[in-house]
């Protein structure tokens, strides 16, 4: 079991073989070995899902390859979103949120995809910000 340790665990393996060494017995190793197989179980599903946006996104940019070049965020003459189809929508939607510094290609589609195409639900950029749990002033202690 110490040797599945990983990042900074794998400096304490001689303390984890220690703490490993005590009375493990039949009923430890059948829960841990139900907990490993269900961090596997989730791994897989998380791929699966990694490949299939890859694909979306993929395929999105695809389509709207055959736009105009991409949007700078200075542009004025935008279209509006009932003028373009859903995936050019998608793809400069992605393009934009993909110049936030620290923010790429694919955490610029989860981004879009959370909180989705245009901010017509949330009304203002402070509502957002409230719905994501980033406003100023929101203090996890509950204002203690």
């Amino acid at each position: 079991m110490a040797v599945l340790a990983k990042r900074r665990m794998r400096s304490k393996i001689p303390v984890l073989e220690q703490a490993l060494a005590g009375p493990v017995r039949d009923h430890h190793r059948r829960l841990l070995a139900m907990q490993l197989r269900h961090i596997e179980f989730l791994d897989g599903h998380r791929t699966a899902l990694n490949g299939a946006m890859a694909h979306w996104v993929t395929t999105l940019s695809q389509e709207a390859a055959v736009s105009p070049g991409p949007l700078s965020p200075t542009t004025r003459d935008v279209p509006t979103p009932a003028e373009l189809p859903l995936s050019l929508m998608f793809t400069r939607a992605v393009e934009l949120v993909d110049i936030i510094p620290g923010v790429n290609q694919r955490g610029a589609a989860m981004i879009i995809a959370e909180i989705r195409i245009t901010m017509a639900c949330f009304g203002t950029a402070s509502r957002l910000a409230a719905g994501s749990r980033v406003a100023p002033g929101n203090k996890e202690s509950a204002g203690k």
